[in-house]
């Protein structure tokens, strides 16, 4: 292949990869920090002892205290807002069961997603120039599991999973970045339940700049080629060397990893002077 074809595929392949991309992730909700709640919209609260209150102000009379998990209903996105957890957070009319009235939407869990008795409520709070997702993790009425970690892209998903063949926890969730643009590096993070903690578990990361590549990914004990008891974390990068001869050089490290107590063992190193 000349050096000219070589620059056509790879201009080729980031026009593949970016319309995949967009179609992809079109048909897949995307959550960004300022979430916005829709009129008639069913939603969950992710703040505990909510003040249900007569009008949009902290100062207005306390109608109940409300639940995390709490299925309220979104009537109007009201004029009034105030600083919570680092977002300007509006204030929201909402109706519980026959009540109406006034809850801040930074206590309004941006997302819910359940798998079998567990249930997951997703916020986001913001400290500077760093997002923090926070996990409320509901395995009954009464108590809840939470965690908070740093994530480092606006846009995400959230997908919910079993234990992938992973005895010793009952199931994960799946936080994945979605880059804005094919060139923004992305990647994201499980958290593991093991019924009495949620735990980031893992890390992982994806990134292309020209002339460099780096993808890194997991198989679990279920998945395709999945080895019991065992997670394979498996990173590859490239780098075009010299573009005059079409030198390519690739890198590939794999490691089967095995979840102890709570980590995963052994630690994954950083190489390729990569930094996720």
């Amino acid at each position: 292949m000349s050096l000219y074809q070589f620059n056509i595929c790879q201009k080729a392949c980031i026009l593949i990869f970016f319309l995949g991309f967009r179609v992809l992730y079109s048909q897949e909700e995307i959550f960004e920090p300022n979430h916005n709640f829709t009129e008639n919209q069913i939603v969950y609260l992710y703040g505990d002892n909510v003040k249900l209150r007569t009008a949009p102000n902290t100062q207005s009379e306390v109608i109940d205290l409300l639940k995390t998990g709490t299925q309220i209903t979104i009537l109007e996105k009201t004029d009034q807002s105030q600083k919570y957890n680092g977002l300007d957070s509006p204030w929201y009319k909402i109706k519980y069961k026959s009540t109406t009235g006034y809850i801040l939407g930074g206590l309004i869990a941006i997302h819910k997603t359940s798998f079998n008795n567990s249930t997951y409520l997703i916020a986001v709070k913001v400290q500077g120039e760093r997002f923090y997702l926070q996990t409320r993790l509901l395995e009954n009425s009464k108590t809840y599991i939470e965690n908070e970690t740093e994530f480092f892209n606006t846009h995400f998903s959230i997908k919910s999973y079993d234990n992938k063949g992973l005895e010793s926890i009952k199931n994960m969730l799946l936080i994945e970045y979605m880059p804005i643009d094919p060139f923004a590096n992305n990647g994201g993070f499980y958290l593991f339940n093991t019924g009495t903690k949620l735990i980031t578990a893992v890390r992982f990361g994806k990134s292309a700049d020209a002339p460099h590549w780096s993808e890194e990914s997991l198989t679990f004990p279920d998945d395709d080629n999945g080895i019991k008891g065992r997670i394979i974390f498996k990173r590859e990068e490239g780098e075009i060397v010299d573009q005059d001869v079409n030198w390519v050089e690739t890198k590939t490290l794999e490691i089967e990893l095995r979840w102890e107590g709570n980590r995963l063992v052994p630690e994954i190193p950083k190489m390729f002077d990569t930094d996720h």
